[in-house]
């Protein structure tokens, strides 16, 4: 077992946890992925530069291309040249769909049932982090991007542990605390642990490894605003019906949308079914789902 350290919280000591060999072992996202990700998006930085990353992984290019010519984003132009593509599309929003690429492709494709939900879950959270980013002042494919990846500590142990985690997810549970009990005693470490644990051995850029390890806590007004809008995309996503879990109560999506500021939470748009059929509609864009 290799050993690490982690602190979680406000406050909170730092406590030692142990990394399985099997999660410790398995490989990381494509390194084209991790490299645009790190990459600036200041001007100084030439286009060639994202074409050079992603033509590297012909496959990530493929999976760019299709995606960016899905309804998913709803570009209207058909782009069929990498080049073109990041020319029209933009360095940022470029990253979001290699990224998203690259999830997939970590996910198999959702060939376990386990990994399907937790794809979904990990898919509609960036979605609706995207939609909530403006009224946090932040960025919408950074924001989109994080909420990606704020569950990859649970994919990465569906991959190790995948008999193991099916027995987790099979009961109803009520609250978060009480998963994350249950995946340390039966694993050894939970998915908050193994997210904040990847993030910062495969080098994701600072801000990541904060939301991996914390998206389950409390939601504050004290919290980083990119933490706070992952924590709403998180439970609001579980609210719309793309939970992982199975949760036999719950906050309403009026009660989780309060703690977004200045979001008319009466307004159609933010109504449950206005939501959940404009985050279905993108996450059936991907194919499979």
């Amino acid at each position: 077992m290799q050993m690490s350290v982690a602190q979680f919280g406000n406050g909170v000591n730092a406590a030692m946890f142990a990394v399985p060999d099997q999660l410790a072992n398995l490989p990381p996202l494509s390194p084209a992925a991790l490299k645009l990700l790190n990459l600036s998006s200041e001007s100084d930085v030439e286009l060639k530069r994202y074409v050079q990353i992603i033509e590297a992984d012909p496959l990530l290019t493929a999976e760019v291309l299709q995606l960016a010519n899905s309804p998913l984003f709803g570009f209207a132009t058909n782009v069929h040249v990498l080049g073109h593509a990041i020319t029209l599309i933009g360095p940022e929003r470029i990253k979001t769909l290699a990224v998203t690429a690259a999830m997939k492709a970590y996910t198999g494709g959702g060939r376990s049932p386990a990994m399907r939900v937790s794809w979904k879950h990990s898919l509609a959270c960036a979605l609706l982090c995207r939609e909530i980013a403006p009224f946090f002042k932040l960025s919408e494919d950074r924001c989109y991007t994080v909420g990606l990846m704020h569950d990859i500590g649970r994919l990465g142990l569906i991959k190790s542990f995948s008999q193991k985690y099916d027995q987790i997810l099979a009961p109803e549970y009520v609250h978060s605390d009480e998963v994350i009990r249950v995946e340390s005693t039966m694993l050894g470490i939970d998915h908050c642990q193994a997210g904040f644990w990847l993030t910062r051995t495969w080098g994701f850029p600072a801000g990541f490894s904060e939301v991996s390890a914390r998206h389950h806590d409390k939601m504050s007004e004290t919290n980083s605003e990119l933490l706070q809008a992952v924590q709403v995309g998180c439970r609001l996503a579980d609210c719309l019906g793309f939970a992982v879990v199975k949760w036999n109560q719950g906050l309403s999506c009026e009660e989780i949308l309060s703690h977004v500021p200045r979001l008319p939470v009466e307004a159609p748009q933010w109504s449950r079914e206005a939501l959940r059929e404009k985050i279905t509609e993108k996450i059936q864009s991907t194919a499979g789902y």
